[in-house]
C-alpha cells in the first residue's frame, strides 16, 4: 500500500517532470524561430533572446536537480499538502495563470504592430512559464485533496435530465442548421436578411469572466448571500452613470444613417430620404401633430424625440443626447435582472456585457449592419421597454395576487407596441403561460389577466382609435395590409387597387421626365409562409453571432471583417461562409446558451424562461414581417446576453466547485418556483392598482393630446410669403421688380415657407449628382420641402428650426414613407430669424423649365 507521503512524493515528481519536458520543448521552439539578422550576435541570436534561453536552461537544470533530490521533493510535498496552511493565494494563482495562458496562446502577434516579431520570439517561453504556474496550482490542489472528483459524479447524477435535454436540444438545432444550410432555398437576394450585430471580442468575454470570478471570490468570503437593498440601488445608478458616460463620450463615425459632418452646421444628419423620425418629431414641436397626421406605427418614439427637442433644442447633435442617457438604463436594469437570477457578481457580469455591446455597436457601425444610441431608430427604446416589461412580469409571476404588477406589465407592453409593432405576439404568449401556470387559482387568474388587459387598453387604445387617415382607415390595418401585399405571395401586388400609399420606402413620384432624382432602389421579393420559418430561425441562430466565433483573440475590426458580417448580399445566417473554427465556436456558444436556459429553468421554473419567451415571441413578430438580423434583433439581444451569462456562470461555478470544499451556489433570495406559490385572491382595486391604472390612462392620452397642440408654423405659401420674398430680393438688388414678376409668372416657380432642418453642403446622391450644393429639409404646413441650392461654400451656419422662405423652381413631388414632399431647385433661401442669412445661387437664371 502506497502511503500518503509516497503519494505526495510521486505527485511532486510528476509535476517537475512535466515542467522539465515542457521547458526543453519551449527552448527548442524559441531557438528555432528565425532571428533578425541586424540583431544577431551569438549563434545567430540576439542578445536578449540568448539571455532568455540561458535563463530558461538554468531553470530547467534547477528543476532537474530538484527532481533528483528526494529531500527537497519531500519538503515541498509536505509544505503544500499541510492542511494547517491556508494557502489562500492559490486561488488567485490559478485565476491569473489560466487566464494569462489562454491569452498568450491565442493572442495574434500582428495586433502588437512593431512589437509583433518580439512577441513571436518569446511567446513559447511565456506559454511555458504560465503553464508551469497553472500546473503548480493543479498540483497544489490535488496534493491538498481539494479536487472533489466525487462532486463531478454527483453533479451529473443529480442533473441527468438537464444534461439529456441540453444534448438533445443541441443535436436538434445542429441538424436543423445543417438542413437549412444544405437544403434551404437560395432565393433570398431581395429580402430583409441582414448579418449579425456588432459582436463581442474574445478578450472582452475573457476579461468579463475574470471579473466575475474575482467578484465571486469576494462574495464567498463575505459568507452572506443576501445583499441589502442599497447595494441594488447603488449598482443601478452606478451602471447607469458609467454607461451614459462611456457611450456619450464615444464619438459617432458618421456614415449612411447619419451623413456628414457637412457645413454649414458641421453636424451629421439623417439622409434626406430616410429622415422619417426627424420629420415626425419636428412636426410635433411645430404643432402639426405626430408625423403631420401621416401614416406611422411608431408614434411613441416620435413623441420621445419631440420631448428631447423641447428640452435640448432642435439640433440632432443635442437632442439625441437624451436618448443616449435614457438607453444607458439598459445595462443598469440588466444588472438588476441578472442579480435576481444569479447574484451580485452575475448581475455585474450581465450589465458589463450590455455596456460592451452598446460600445461595440458605436465603434463598429460602419462595418456591420446595426444601430446604436446615436441614431434615430426605435429599436433601442423598445429594448428598454421590454427589459422593464420582463422585470415586472418576473415579479408578477412570483406574486400573482399583486395585480398592480399585472397592470404595470400591461402598460409597458402597450408602450412597447406604440414604439414598434413587432412585439405584438409577446403578450398573448405571456398570458397563455400565466393561464397554464396558475390554472388552479381561477380567482387570481382572471383578476391578473383583467388588470393586464385594462392597463394595456388604457395605454394603447387612445392612439389606436385616433390613428386614422383622411379616409378613416386605421394606420395599423394599413401597415399590416402593406406587409401582406409587399412581402407575401398574395395575388398580383403590382396591380392591386388596395396597395397602401408609400408605407414601404418606394416613392410614388410625379417627376417631369427632364429631371432625374436618384431614389435608393430597395426591391423586396415576396415569399410564401415558408419565409416566416426562414426569418424566425435566422433570428434565433443569429443571436449566437454576437458572441466570439474565433479562438484567436482578434480585434473587433478583424472579427467583423470575416464573411459572416458580409453586407454585400442578402442571405440567411446559415448560408454565410463559415470556417471550421467559426462553426465550432458557434456550436460552443449554442451549448452555453442552452445550458443557461436549462439552468435557470431548473432553479426557477417558468420564471427562468420569461426572457426566452419574450425573445422567441419577438422573433416571431419579426418573422411575420419577413425581417431578420441586424437592427431587427436589437430589442431582444439582451436576452442572449442574459442566458449566455447564466450558462457561463453555471459552467464556471461547476469548475470552481471541483476545487472547493465549501461549494458555491447561486444566490436565490428572490424567486420561488411556480409550484411553491399558493396565492390568495386578495383585493383587486387597491391603492397601488388605482395608481398604476391612473398613470396608464394619463400616458395613453399623451399621443392624442400631441395631435392637438397649437400650430407653430407660418403659412406655407400665399400672398404674404410672396410679398416678403419679393421685398427682400428686390431690396438686396438680386432682382428688379420686372424680373421678379417674370419669375413668379412661370407655373413651375415656387415661393414657399417653413422650418428648416438638416442643412448640408455636399455632393448629393439624390439630385444633380456631382455638384456641391446646399441640401435643406424644410417642414411646411402641407409638405416636406426638399431644397437644393447651388452656391459657393457657406460661411455662416443655418440653425435648425429656422424660419425660411424658399424661392425657386419645382422639380417634382413624391410620397416617401407616407410624407408628401415637394422637391425644388432653390435660387434663394431667405432666413427670417436666427442668423438672418440670405443664401443665393450665383448662377441662377431665374427661369423655370
Amino acid at each position: 500500500m502506497i502511503t500518503r507521503d509516497k503519494k505526495d512524493f510521486y505527485r511532486t515528481g510528476i509535476f517537475f517532470l512535466f515542467n522539465i519536458i515542457e521547458g526543453i520543448i519551449a527552448i527548442l521552439v524559441t531557438a528555432s524561430i528565425s532571428a533578425d539578422p541586424k540583431n544577431a550576435v551569438i549563434f545567430g541570436l540576439s542578445k536578449s533572446r540568448f539571455a532568455f534561453l540561458a535563463i530558461a536552461g538554468l531553470v530547467v537544470l534547477a528543476q532537474v536537480a530538484f527532481l533528483l533530490s528526494s529531500k527537497w521533493m519531500a519538503r515541498l510535498g509536505c509544505y503544500i499538502s499541510d492542511p494547517k496552511r491556508a494557502h489562500s493565494w492559490l486561488t488567485w494563482l490559478g485565476i491569473f495563470s489560466l487566464s494569462s495562458l489562454w491569452v498568450t496562446i491565442w493572442f495574434p502577434a500582428q495586433r502588437l504592430a512593431e512589437l509583433a516579431a518580439l512577441f513571436t520570439r518569446f511567446q513559447p517561453m511565456l506559454v511555458w512559464v504560465e503553464l508551469m504556474l497553472f500546473q503548480f496550482y493543479l498540483y497544489a490542489r490535488i496534493s491538498r485533496h481539494e479536487v472533489d472528483f466525487g462532486y463531478f459524479v454527483k453533479f451529473f447524477r443529480e442533473n441527468k435530465k438537464t444534461v439529456f435535454w441540453a444534448l438533445a436540444l443541441a443535436a436538434v438545432l445542429l441538424v436543423a442548421f445543417l438542413a437549412l444550410r444544405f437544403l434551404g432555398s437560395d432565393k433570398t437576394e431581395n429580402q430583409y436578411y441582414f448579418p449579425p450585430s456588432a459582436p463581442f471580442s474574445a478578450l472582452e468575454i475573457i476579461l468579463s469572466l475574470l471579473l466575475f470570478v474575482i467578484l465571486k471570490q469576494f462574495e464567498s468570503r463575505s459568507g452572506n448571500n443576501k445583499t441589502p437593498k442599497w447595494v441594488s440601488w447603488f449598482g443601478f445608478f452606478f451602471f447607469w452613470v458609467v454607461t451614459a458616460s462611456i457611450w456619450g463620450s464615444t464619438p459617432l463615425i458618421c456614415s449612411d444613417d447619419r451623413l456628414g459632418p457637412f457645413p454649414p452646421n458641421n453636424i451629421c444628419y439623417p439622409s434626406i430620404n430616410d429622415a422619417v423620425y426627424s420629420i415626425g418629431s419636428h412636426y410635433i414641436t411645430l404643432g402639426q401633430g405626430i408625423y403631420h397626421h401621416w401614416l406611422t406605427d411608431k408614434p411613441l418614439y416620435m413623441a420621445f424625440l419631440a420631448l428631447s427637442q423641447w428640452l435640448l433644442g432642435p439640433s440632432i447633435d443635442k437632442y439625441i443626447l437624451l436618448q443616449v442617457v435614457l438607453i444607458a438604463m439598459i445595462p443598469a436594469i440588466l444588472f438588476l435582472l441578472g442579480k435576481k437570477y444569479f447574484g451580485l457578481s452575475g448581475g455585474v457580469f450581465a450589465g458589463l456585457l450590455s455596456i460592451l455591446a452598446g460600445e461595440n455597436a458605436i465603434l463598429l457601425y460602419t462595418k456591420v449592419s446595426g444601430i446604436n444610441v446615436w441614431f434615430e431608430n426605435p429599436e433601442l427604446l423598445v429594448a428598454l421597454l421590454l427589459i422593464l416589461f420582463c422585470l415586472v412580469v418576473v415579479k408578477w409571476f412570483e406574486f400573482p395576487n399583486r395585480y398592480y404588477l399585472a397592470a404595470a406589465a400591461g402598460a409597458l407592453f402597450g408602450a412597447a407596441l406604440l414604439t414598434r409593432y413587432n412585439p405584438v405576439f409577446i403578450a398573448p404568449v405571456i398570458l397563455l403561460v400565466f393561464i397554464v401556470v396558475f390554472r388552479k387559482y381561477p380567482n387570481v387568474l382572471w383578476r391578473g389577466i383583467l388588470a393586464f388587459v385594462i392597463a394595456f387598453l388604457l395605454v394603447f387604445s387612445p392612439w389606436m382609435i385616433s390613428a386614422r387617415d383622411s379616409n378613416g382607415k386605421n394606420y395599423y390595418l394599413t401597415k399590416i395590409e402593406d406587409v401582406l401585399i409587399s412581402r407575401y405571395s398574395i395575388g398580383d401586388r403590382t396591380n392591386s387597387d388596395n396597395t397602401p400609399p408609400a408605407v414601404e420606402p418606394e416613392a410614388q413620384q410625379t417627376i417631369p421626365s427632364t429631371v432625374t432624382l436618384n431614389y435608393k432602389d430597395q426591391p423586396v421579393d415576396s415569399s410564401g409562409l415558408g419565409g416566416i420559418v426562414y426569418h424566425f430561425f435566422n433570428n434565433e441562430y443569429q443571436a449566437l453571432g454576437i458572441l466570439p466565433v474565433n479562438f484567436t483573440i482578434l480585434s473587433n475590426s478583424d472579427q467583423v471583417a470575416q464573411p459572416i458580417w458580409d453586407l454585400s448580399e442578402s442571405r440567411p445566417f446559415w448560408k454565410a461562409e463559415f470556417s471550421i473554427e467559426n462553426l465550432i465556436l458557434l456550436f460552443v456558444n449554442l451549448g452555453i446558451f442552452l445550458i443557461g436556459i436549462l439552468s435557470l429553468f431548473k432553479k426557477f421554473g417558468v420564471i427562468g424562461l420569461i426572457p426566452l419567451i419574450i425573445q422567441i415571441s419577438y422573433h416571431f413578430g419579426n418573422a411575420f414581417a419577413k425581417t431578420s438580423g441586424g437592427r431587427y434583433m436589437q430589442p431582444v439581444n439582451w436576452v442572449t446576453y442574459l442566458y449566455i451569462v447564466a450558462g457561463l456562470v453555471a459552467l464556471l461555478l461547476f469548475l470552481m466547485n471541483l476545487f472547493r470544499k465549501e461549494k458555491f451556489r447561486l444566490n436565490m433570495p428572490v424567486f420561488q418556483k411556480e409550484d411553491q406559490i399558493h396565492p390568495v385572491a386578495g383585493h383587486f382595486f387597491g391603492p397601488k392598482q388605482w395608481g398604476v391604472l391612473g398613470l396608464a390612462l394619463l400616458f395613453g392620452m399623451v399621443l392624442p393630446i400631441l395631435n392637438m397642440l397649437p400650430n407653430q408654423l407660418p403659412a406655407e405659401s400665399g400672398q404674404d410669403v410672396t410679398q416678403t420674398a419679393a421685398q427682400t430680393l428686390v431690396n438686396a438688388g438680386v432682382l428688379t421688380e420686372e424680373q421678379w414678376q417674370n419669375f413668379i409668372g412661370n407655373p413651375n416657380s415656387l415661393v414657399v415657407q417653413g422650418a428648416a432642418y438638416h442643412a448640408s453642403y455636399f455632393r448629393s446622391k439624390f439630385y444633380n449628382i456631382g455638384d456641391p450644393g446646399l441640401e435643406t429639409m424644410v417642414l411646411g404646413q402641407k409638405h416636406v420641402l426638399v431644397s437644393y441650392l447651388f452656391m459657393k461654400f457657406p460661411q455662416e451656419k443655418l440653425s435648425d428650426g429656422s424660419n425660411v422662405i424658399l424661392v425657386g423652381c419645382k422639380l417634382g413631388q413624391d410620397s416617401l414613407w407616407g410624407a408628401n414632399r415637394i422637391i425644388l431647385r432653390s435660387f434663394a433661401l431667405i432666413q427670417t430669424d436666427n442668423e438672418a442669412s440670405l443664401l443665393l445661387d450665383s448662377k441662377a437664371n431665374w427661369t423655370c423649365p
